[in-house]
């Protein structure tokens, strides 16, 4: 009985452990001197979608200027999507920026290290 009762449990397991997932490049791009607007691709299962929470931060260890833009970043989610959204108000200066991406939906929480680079256009 508790040979059957440990399978059970462990085959449940990869279930949750793939209801949420962060997908796409770990590196995104944007136009150096525009504003940011990117879409990070998530994967939920189920009604996770009504559940979902995320939180973006600025990466440790970043330089004034790299922090002060990565702050200006703002996350919203796309349902339709799914995905997170990226988005600043003003342009991007900075060369490059690194953000710390956290997505929940109820105990099941994934986290990605983004990189954003600026693309300078060829003069």
């Amino acid at each position: 009985m508790r040979l059957k009762s440990i399978f059970i449990l462990a085959a449940a397991l990869p279930v949750a452990a793939h209801a949420l997932s962060i997908d796409g490049d770990t590196q995104l791009h944007v136009a150096v001197g525009q504003p940011l607007s990117v879409s990070v691709p998530v994967t939920l299962a189920g009604d996770e979608q009504s559940r979902i929470y995320y939180r973006l931060t600025p990466a440790a260890g970043l330089a004034d200027a790299e922090e002060r833009a990565a702050e200006s970043v703002h996350a919203s989610f796309d349902p339709s999507g799914p995905a997170i959204l990226l988005s600043t108000v003003s342009r991007v200066t900075v060369p490059a920026m690194r953000l710390h991406l956290e997505v929940g939906a109820g105990s099941v929480v994934v986290s990605r290290d983004l990189t954003i680079l600026s693309n300078i256009p060829d003069l």
